[in-house]
């Protein structure tokens, strides 16, 4: 089989990446920068042969680092057969082979062409990298030759030497026949020995246990008996703690009643009666302190109302009228002051306008106040068709045109040429009439003659009519410019009769002298308006200032003072301002008056029921003491004693829900005389018998807790039981061990005897393979391999240069050795696809490290294993490239996408 052509549609860092439309050779060189994608382009081509594994793209190691579908196509050539795969991974894989045109689904499943070669066998054979070559040392070495001669290439099985060694050492490690070691088997021996020599003290052990276990059931008989009597005593100290503390508590609860003495006297007095008796006295004494206060206060707040007078009153009333003259005085000033400027400016108008009038020119007296009867609009406009009426008129008539320039030498021309042609017409007439001088003129020649003579004649008068068309001209041109001047004039005339009569109604005559004789009329036009403004504005400040004095006098008497409207508003401000303080004083002392009516009603009932109330509290404390002192101080003792015997039984109600059952059985007790009663501590008497039984409880509760600890110390020792079932377990483990070596002594042997069968059922055709390879590798210096016949079945070299077979190992050189593995590769690789189909080999920078001589006789091999099957050599190195490509290899570059 050969791969032809590829397209990568994404795998990995590869994308859109194909080999070209040329198909590819046996032979291909495959040439990229490390990180190409090298490595990845051998992982396509494989997955295009075996399928795509993982079968899931999230965790695939190849899947598109742009996140593309994941993908790619194969046109394989099997003989003069071609046929495409196609596979791509969504969310599971698929895969079709077109052959022949027909597309058939082969899923995710091998190729049938490449499945007597397994994919792990070829991902791990066919597939050779500079790594496997470059590492060969001793070790390494070793492990090439259980790698290729004990596994053909397989590196997920382990050397079959390797395992039966290990197998033999296990079983050496469980028993061996000798003295030697520490095998299992020896050291449970040991261990049963050690167990049989504890039974003794076990045994002891146990006859303790026992008599512990009879002194612990006594105790707690006796333990048992012992907390009965106490808890006996016990409820009845509970008994006594609480009559005896209520006894007491009744004693003094009647002790307290009897000082209280008769609670007839005690009802209706208060709480504290030397403080309500103090309390009482001083209502009293405020009582009469606030109606004095408030009758002080009306009294002052009276000389308030009494200062708003009814000039104030009128004041108020007016307020609005002097809010409104005090605005007008305001502005009074600067009215004044704008009227003196109104009057100033009225009199400079006045000069200028007779500084202007004096400047134009009048028909009788001159009156500048006439100019503003003149129209602005038609002055302006006479005025400007006057004067362009009178620049036109200044510029003149135009003269008369004069001739044309060479008029009369044209009308000469023209004269001339009607002669010439006249002249010439005439030799020909005579000639075409026979005249015997020119009898020797050919006719055509004469006619050419009065056919000049014509042409000549037309032009004499095309000549002699532009001539007169051209006097004509100048003298219609003379007649216009006349007519025009005339014209003119009659405007001039016109323009100025109009301008003349817009000035007479001012009584101004036009002067032609004054060219700027609208911009003066306007400017008095503007300054007598402007002056009419000013005299209209002057009256009305005048009529306002009149009524404003009028106006101010109103109020002279209100003022109390003849002054000025000025001084009149701020006077009148202030006298308003007083009216409202006062005005405002008054209200609130009125206001204030009302209230403290109200207060003073209210305090003279506070003081009656406050002298109630002390006549009441006197009367209530009469009878401890006719002293109101004393009799307070007495009261007070007695609703003490009282309210701390009612204290008393309320708190042993609350705590106490039984009381009167445990009064009861106080009762009962006084009542039987018992002997309690009369003791004078019966608790502690009781608590004390307690605490002794408490104690000797304590000593025999000590003394089982030691038997406990000693019981419990014999429970965690060895039992006599527990010592006779380890011996069982111990020897029935002996028994497995020396079975177990058995099998595995048994296992060895095995494993040993397979390996050597398979090593001469396939070494042979391998070594011999090898040695074929071998002999161009070293120039024939070796030509044969054999594995040596003992347990370790090292690899032996032979041949010229060594005439004795050398182990492949040191001090063989690295060279020498790498040219071997290479050798044995190659034969593996011929002997696994034997009688199938020949699969592609994959050779990774494998000759980068030889040196020129070694590395062509390593490239003489890829090309002899290129004619049965096809080679792909990856390389970053541009040597290698142009060395396979003169060999006929094909060449695809991986670069950028």
């Amino acid at each position: 089989m050969r791969i032809r052509r590829v397209e990568v549609q994404a795998f990995g860092r590869l994308e859109n990446r194909c080999s070209g439309d040329a198909p590819m050779g046996n032979l291909v060189v495959i040439e990229g920068r490390n990180e190409a994608g090298k490595s990845t382009l051998f992982e396509f081509l494989s997955s295009m042969l075996y399928g795509l594994y993982p079968t899931a793209l999230d965790r695939h190691p190849y899947a598109p680092w742009t996140g593309a579908e994941m993908g790619g196509t194969a046109w394989i050539g099997l003989g003069e057969e071609e046929v495409a795969v196609t596979r791509r991974l969504l969310s599971s894989p698929i895969g079709t082979l077109t052959r022949e045109g027909r597309v058939e689904s082969i899923r995710n499943d091998t190729l049938d062409f490449v499945d007597h070669v397994p994919r792990k066998v070829f991902r791990e054979v066919f597939a050779l990298s500079l790594a496997e070559l470059a590492g060969l040392d001793d070790a390494g070495w070793e492990a090439v030759e259980d790698r290729i001669l004990g596994r053909l290439g397989a590196t997920d099985l382990r050397p079959a030497r390797e395992v039966a060694a290990e197998l033999e050492n296990e079983a050496r490690s469980l028993w061996r026949p000798d003295r030697r070691g520490s095998p299992k088997v020896r050291l449970l021996d040991e261990e049963i020995r050690a167990v049989s020599a504890r039974r003794p003290i076990a045994r002891g052990r146990a006859e303790e246990r026992r008599a512990a276990t009879d002194r612990l059931n006594e105790l707690e008989r006796l333990l048992e008996s012992a907390r009965s009597t106490r808890a006996d005593e016990q409820r009845r100290l509970e008994r006594l703690r609480q009559l005896v503390p209520l006894r007491r508590e009744r004693t003094a609860i009647r002790r307290l009643r009897e000082r209280a003495g008769d609670p007839a006297r005690l009802s209706g007095l208060p709480a504290d009666p030397v403080a309500e008796l103090a309390r009482r006295r001083e209502r009293v004494v405020e009582a009469e302190a606030a109606v004095a206060a408030a009758r002080d206060e009306i009294a002052g707040l009276n000389v308030d109302v009494d200062a708003f007078t009814m000039t104030h009153r009128v004041l108020l009333e007016r307020e609005p009228e002097i809010d409104a003259l005090r605005a007008r005085t305001a502005g009074a000033e600067p009215r004044r002051i704008r009227l003196a400027a109104i009057e100033q400016e009225i009199r400079g108008l006045d000069r200028r306008l007779d500084d202007e009038a004096d400047r134009l020119t009048w028909r009788g007296s001159q009156d500048p106040t006439a100019v503003a009867s003149i129209p602005a609009a038609p002055l302006a406009e006479a005025w400007t068709r006057w004067t362009a009426a009178r620049r036109e008129l200044a510029e003149g008539a135009p003269a008369p045109p004069p001739a044309p320039p060479g008029s009369p030498a044209l009308r000469r021309l023209g004269v001339a040429a009607l002669g010439l042609a006249l002249s010439v017409l005439l030799v020909a007439v005579v000639a075409l009439a026979g005249a015997p001088a020119l009898a020797d003129l050919p006719p055509l020649a004469a006619g050419a003659l009065g056919a000049f003579a014509i042409a000549v004649a037309a032009g004499a008068g095309a000549l002699l009519q532009i001539d007169r068309r051209t006097r004509r001209a100048a003298r219609r041109a003379h007649t216009a410019a006349s007519e025009h001047l005339a014209r003119r004039r009659e405007a001039e005339e016109v323009a100025r009769l109009v301008l003349e009569s817009l000035l007479t109604q001012a009584g101004l005559e036009l002067d032609p002298a004054l060219e700027d004789l609208p911009e003066r009329v306007r400017r008095c036009r503007q300054w007598v308006r402007d002056r009419t403004e000013r005299h209209l504005e002057a009256e009305s400040l005048r009529h306002e200032l009149a009524a404003l004095d009028r106006d101010a006098d109103a109020f002279d008497e209100i003022a109390e003072s003849e002054v000025g409207p000025a001084a009149l508003g701020n006077l009148l401000q202030e006298r308003l301002r007083e009216a409202r303080d006062r005005s405002i004083a008054a209200r609130k002392a009125e206001s204030r008056i009302a209230h403290l009516d109200t207060v003073v009603s209210d305090a003279e009932a506070r003081l009656a029921a406050a002298r109630e109330g002390l006549d009441t509290v006197l009367e209530r404390l009469r009878p401890f003491d006719p002293d109101p002192e004393t009799a307070a101080e007495e009261a007070a003792r007695a609703l003490e004693h009282a309210r701390e015997a009612d204290s008393r039984e309320e708190r042993l109600r609350a705590e106490l829900p039984d009381l009167q059952v445990l009064e009861q059985e106080i009762d009962r007790a006084e009542a039987a005389g018992e002997p309690w009663l009369t003791d004078p501590d019966p608790v502690a008497a009781l608590q004390a018998a307690v605490d002794r039984r408490t104690d000797t409880i304590e000593g025999w509760l000590a003394e089982g807790t030691a038997l406990q600890e000693r019981i419990a110390a014999n429970r965690d020792a060895e039992t006599l039981d527990e010592l006779e079932g380890e011996l069982a377990r111990l020897r029935d483990e002996r028994a497995r061990l020396r079975r177990e070596h058995d099998r595995l002594w048994v296992l060895s042997q095995l494993v040993d005897d397979a390996d050597r069968k398979v090593r001469e059922l396939h070494q042979p055709e391998i070594l011999r393979l090898a040695g074929e390879h071998l002999v161009p590798l070293t120039e024939g210096r070796y030509d044969r391999l054999e594995v040596a016949d003992d347990r370790r079945r090292s690899l032996q070299v032979s041949g010229p240069a060594a005439p004795e077979p050398l182990e492949v190992a040191s001090p063989l050189s690295t060279g020498t050795r790498e040219q071997i593995y290479l050798a044995l590769r190659m034969a593996l690789v011929r002997h696994l696809d034997e009688g199938g189909t020949r699969l592609p080999l994959f050779l990774d920078e494998i000759l980068v490290n030889w040196d020129p001589h070694r590395r062509d006789r390593g490239l003489d091999l890829i090309e002899v294993m290129a004619r049965e099957r096809q080679v792909f050599l990856f390389t970053c190195h541009p040597k290698m490239v142009e060395l396979m490509v003169a060999r006929g290899a094909s060449h695809w570059r991986l670069g950028p996408a």
